[in-house]
């Protein structure tokens, strides 16, 4: 019963607020995250700096690309999210296959 009253709010607050709630997404997406990213690249170890310098490579090709203008601000946050998820994952994936061939 919970889930079903949570799940009627959220379609009422997208109906009455959806474009603001998209906008306020995509702006943590796109400003706060990165941030945070950087933030653990610089004091984070391991696999959690491995990760995360990983993560910020997709806003390195938007920004080289010149953000492509001619798809939706919402495709491209959810290509954003989707592959600084995995670009960050292959990163840490990476940096352990390299530890241990190192500890060999």
């Amino acid at each position: 019963m919970i889930v079903v009253t949570a799940v009627a709010i959220l379609l009422f607050l997208a109906v009455t607020f959806g474009d603001f709630i998209a906008f306020l997404t995509a702006s943590v997406i796109w400003c706060i995250l990165p941030t945070l990213l950087v933030t653990c690249a610089m004091y984070g170890r391991y696999d959690m700096r491995a990760f995360s310098i990983g993560a910020l490579v997709p806003w390195g090709v938007l920004i080289g690309m010149r953000f492509p203008l001619n798809t939706s601000i919402l495709l491209m946050t959810i290509w954003l999210l989707v592959m600084s998820g995995v670009c960050g994952a292959v990163a840490m994936v990476g940096r352990r296959w390299l530890q241990r061939d190192a500890d060999r």
